[in-house]
């Protein structure tokens, strides 16, 4: 309570740090955890007394009680909570923070163009940024989607216009979180580390045994964000998925035990694999707003009515094929994701499911359709693409999409009217 009322957000009361013991921590993460609540389900604050000193705990929550009724309030109280939970992190029996070895640390971002040159700079041309990707992805793409560097809003809106998805290249440079952020996870645990998040457990969210669960974003990265395979492995391994998709045999491994055991193996991944999706990350934590810029392209609609999502997980988290009402910017701020696209008229073709909460998802596995059960799948009309970082796709109202990650991954997406 006094750490919010003294000068800057950045200051800690030292007093405060050199009496904290393990309990006091506890404390300050009940507290946090029922700002994050409160925040997440946009109601008011409130604490159950508990058995304190009542002297002085009484005082204190019944301070916190009457003040923290308000959003904006409660905002500010959870990141002064986060950062004095940071700075005594060494205090835990279990420190939050990553080890060094995780390949997820350390964002290498360097360009190579053409001619084998490197440089740091994120500016590309077309040609350079469908140069730098991998093989595999080049491989897999199919209908090529056109990629534009950084459109005007006149030329934005022309190709909004087409009614077909696009990519656009050199429009996030401003983002700290592309161009500053080097070392990803303690950048983030540093800012929201101790926030309390809701993650899909799962392959799909389609899938029978998918459920979700409460942590905070140290726990997430933890359990889901470290692998014993380095990126470039990483890549492959996801690559090696969609041979069909493909349509490239060279590399299909015909061995048939080491095939169903990568299979089985692969399959264990995915059933285990935490995803921090569509959850409206920014709005909750203000002090990660401020590491992204929203685009100018999102204000052509309603001006400022839209909703900003935050997607971040390992590799192999999927979306199904689904589709949105709204116009969508997806903006790729860290790794890889794969995407397969159908037009909106197509939809007769991908069997959406009849009833229920999922009338806007497709029941066909699109990377590896049966089509036997679904033989008028074969007629649809499909495009694909990879959504490297520092890019952004849209997609149009509408327009089916079947989304996987091929490295751990951060995406924030933008849907307006």
């Amino acid at each position: 309570t006094r750490t919010t009322t003294t000068t800057t957000t950045s200051s800690v009361d030292v007093e405060i740090l050199g009496c904290m013991g393990s309990g006091h921590r506890k404390l300050l993460k009940d507290c946090l955890r029922h700002c994050d609540l409160a925040l997440m389900m946009g109601s008011e604050l409130s604490f159950p007394l508990q058995e304190h000193d009542p002297e002085t705990e009484t005082t204190i929550s019944q301070e916190i009680v009457n003040r923290v009724k308000h959003h904006w309030i409660v905002d500010t109280l959870a990141s002064q909570l986060n950062k004095l939970l940071w700075q005594t992190r060494s205090w835990d029996t279990c420190c939050p923070i990553l080890n060094n070895t995780t390949p997820f640390l350390t964002s290498n971002r360097v360009i190579t163009d053409s001619e084998g040159t490197t440089s740091t700079s994120m500016q590309m041309t077309e040609k350079q940024a469908h140069q730098t990707l991998l093989a595999s992805d080049k491989l897999f793409e199919n209908g090529r989607i056109q990629r534009v560097s950084a459109p005007s809003i006149a030329q934005f809106i022309e190709l909004v216009q087409q009614k077909e998805p696009f990519i656009i290249i050199n429009a996030m440079e401003e983002w700290p979180i592309v161009s500053s952020w080097t070392s990803i996870p303690e950048n983030i645990e540093k800012i929201c580390g101790y926030r309390l998040v809701p993650v899909e457990i799962g392959s799909t969210y389609m899938d029978e045994n998918w459920t979700q669960e409460l942590m905070t974003v140290s726990e997430y990265l933890r359990k889901f964000m470290q692998f014993k395979n380095d990126s470039s492995s990483t890549e492959i391994e996801g690559a090696k998925v969609h041979e069909k998709d493909r349509g490239d045999s060279k590399d299909v491994d015909n061995s048939d035990q080491q095939g169903e055991e990568q299979g089985d193996e692969q399959d264990q991944k995915e059933k285990h694999i935490g995803y921090l999706a569509q959850h409206q990350l920014f709005e909750q934590i203000s002090d990660l707003k401020s590491q992204i810029v929203t685009p100018d392209y999102c204000h052509i609609g309603d001006g400022n009515t839209f909703i900003v999502n935050a997607w971040i997980g390992p590799a192999h988290t999927v979306s199904p094929c689904h589709q949105d009402p709204h116009m969508n910017l997806l903006c790729q701020a860290f790794g890889k994701k794969r995407l397969i696209l159908f037009p909106e008229h197509d939809g007769g073709y991908l069997s959406a499911h009849a009833e229920g909460m999922h009338t806007n998802t497709s029941q066909i596995d699109v990377e590896n359709p049966d089509f036997a059960t679904f033989p008028q799948f074969s007629k649809a009309t499909k495009k694909t693409c990879v959504l490297c970082e520092g890019e952004m796709l849209y997609i149009p109202p509408k327009y089916w999409h079947h989304v996987r990650s091929t490295s751990p991954s951060i995406s924030v997406s933008y849907w307006f009217s």
